[in-house]
This record gives structure tokens, sequence and C-alpha cells, in this order.
């Protein structure tokens, strides 16, 4: 695969052949704040909108934060909006997931622009709960009202309900030369034929050297998860330079574990030591009773996010590369779920 090499700038040039002239300039703009990307900004459409907006994405999607965000402004500004979220990828939902989405599209022309007076929504969100009892449902906002479960990870790679004592830490070491590799989670279509998008088995990743893995004890009840968990790391570092990759993983009775959700961040040098807290990726599913919750901690996910060289220089032209040592507190660390309903209740 072409991101596989460094430096970025050159590593597609073979791959294109002359016919994304953008790509050089594209890769190396890292600023969001640089007007270059100005014209990719649309905020500003979704203040001047005055018309029902039907959104449409999924929880595995590549742009699963720009819909839920585009819903909460237009919702915030009492704009008539409607939400679809599905268990799909960008490309599943235009092709595989058609005959969901084309039927919720057409009854909103129908309600909106024919003026057919039929109200097809019962509410203005409607998401896709997966797990045990897998289906729709209707839901008045997004994201709706839930309650805090907390689980704390644990020396010996346990995810508990009870915090950690002082001095106990896990450690790992990333390697961006060897970078951590993806497996599965939200893309806007399959990526290369070695990494599946969306959701799949995720086992390997949690028995790699250069990852951190925390797995609770069996669920006594079905456990369901419906909004952004997020995660709180007591992190410090031998460089500076650093990215973090979380996420959350069900494993089922069979020791098979599954991705949920994700969370990434790439760190700033002054401020990579201490409490962390990383927001994931919003989710809708249910945790099957008997199966577990797992927590995973790495320094990267090749290729769906670019990697850290460890270095400070701008991957798009350097191809040095350091390592980096990391330490997890965990007596300050957990994971807070947002669920319907407290377990055991």
């Amino acid at each position: 695969m072409a991101g596989d090499t460094l430096p970025l700038a050159g590593a597609a040039e073979g791959l294109m052949d002359g016919r994304a002239p953008w790509y050089r300039e594209w890769v190396g703009r890292r600023d969001l704040g640089d007007p270059w990307w100005k014209r990719a900004d649309l905020t500003r459409a979704l203040d001047r909108a005055n018309v029902p907006v039907l959104l449409q994405g999924g929880w595995q999607d590549g742009f699963l934060h720009q819909t839920l965000a585009g819903y909460a402004r237009l919702a915030g500004r009492g704009v008539d909006a409607g939400l679809t979220m599905g268990p799909w990828t960008h490309a599943q939902g235009g092709v595989e997931r058609a005959r969901v989405l084309l039927p919720d599209a057409l009854a909103w022309f129908d309600e909106h622009l024919a003026g057919s007076g039929a109200r097809h929504r019962a509410t203005p969100v409607r998401v896709f709960v997966d797990g045990p009892g897998a289906g729709w449902r209707d839901l008045p906002a997004w994201p709706p009202a839930t309650v805090e479960h907390i689980l704390y990870p644990r020396s010996g790679g346990l995810l508990a309900a009870r915090p950690a004592g002082a001095g106990e830490v896990s450690a790992f070491t990333y390697d961006p030369a060897q970078p951590t590799p993806t497996y599965g989670g939200a893309f806007v279509t399959q990526v290369s034929p070695g990494v599946t998008a969306g959701y799949t088995d995720d086992s390997a990743l949690a028995a790699r050297s250069d990852v951190l893995a925390f797995t609770s004890d069996p669920l006594v009840t079905e456990l369901e998860v419906v909004g952004g968990p997020v995660v709180e790391l007591g992190h410090t570092s031998d460089n500076p330079f650093a990215d973090l990759f979380v996420r959350v993983s069900e494993v089922d009775a069979r020791g098979r574990s599954r991705n949920v959700g994700d969370g990434f961040v790439r760190l700033d040098p002054s401020t990579a030591q201490g409490l962390i807290r990383m927001e994931l990726d919003a989710v809708a599913h249910r945790f099957a009773r008997g199966s577990r919750i797992r927590l995973v901690v790495a320094g990267g996910s090749h290729p769906r996010w670019e990697r850290n060289l460890g270095t400070g220089d701008d991957p798009a032209t350097s191809a040095k590369t350091l390592p980096s040592r990391r330490t997890i507190e965990l007596a300050i660390s957990r994971v807070v779920v947002p669920v319907t309903q407290p377990p055991g209740e």
C-alpha cells in the first residue's frame, strides 16, 4: 500500500501517475486553521439552512462526526431536522443499505417537498442499535438521555468496577517504523485488501505487544450503550511527539473480540503528560449477557490515522522515526460509557 511508504508526499506518485496534482500539497496541510482549508468548511451552510434537512449516516462511517455535528447544529437552531444512523460504513450505506436509506429519503421528500401532509417519522431521530435484539429505535433527540457506567483499567489486564490502587501502572512501546495496524473502524470505503472497514474481528489487536488490553468480567445482564463513551488516561511518554488510540470492543463467550467504537488524538508535545480525556465515536450497541467489555490502548492505528513519526517532523516530507515508551497511570484512568439503564436494574 502506498501509505506504508515514507515520506508521504512522494509515496503515492507512482500509484497516481500524475493524475492527482493536488495530492502533494494536500498531504502536507496539517493545520486546520490554515486558510487553505476554508473552502472545505461548510459550517455557514448549516447556519443559513431554514428548510427541513434529513441527515443519513452510519456508526462505522468515515463522516460519523460531521453527520452528528451537523444534526446537532441544525436541531439547536430549531430547524426541522431528521437523523438516520445505521450499522454501516459510508460505502455500505450507499450501496448495500439502499433498501433502508432510499425509502427513508423518499418518505422525507414526500412529507416536506411533495407536501403530502403525511408524518412519516414518529420522532426526529432513528438509530440502529447493534447487538442482541438488534433493530431500529426511534429517539426524540441525539444524544438520548443516559446514565454513566464507569469501569476502571487495572494491572493484569482487568477492566473492573473499582479503581486501581496508587502505583498501579501499565506500559507499552509504540514504534512508528512498525506501526500498530488498523483492525476495522469508521471508513468512507475499503482502504486496501489488508484492512477491513467497519465492524470486524479485532481479536489479534489485543494480543500485540505494542497494545494494552483491559477486559471486564462477563456481564451478568445485557448492557445498552447509546452515545459517546469517554476514556480518561493518566499518560506519560518518554517522547513528547505521540498519539493515542483507544477502542472499546465486545468479547463474546468464545473469546472473539469485535470493535464497537474508537477514539484518536494527536497529543500536543507540551501537554502529552498527565490526564488525557478522549471522546470516542458515538455508538449504539447492546452488549450481550455473558460477553465482556474490552478497552484497547495503543499509540496509533495505521493506515486509518497517519502515523506520528515521533520526531516532530512532517511525515509528508520526512522518513525518520523514533519510538516512544508510554506509561499509563491506572489509578486516575477510567472508561465512562453512557447506558440507557444501569446494570442490574
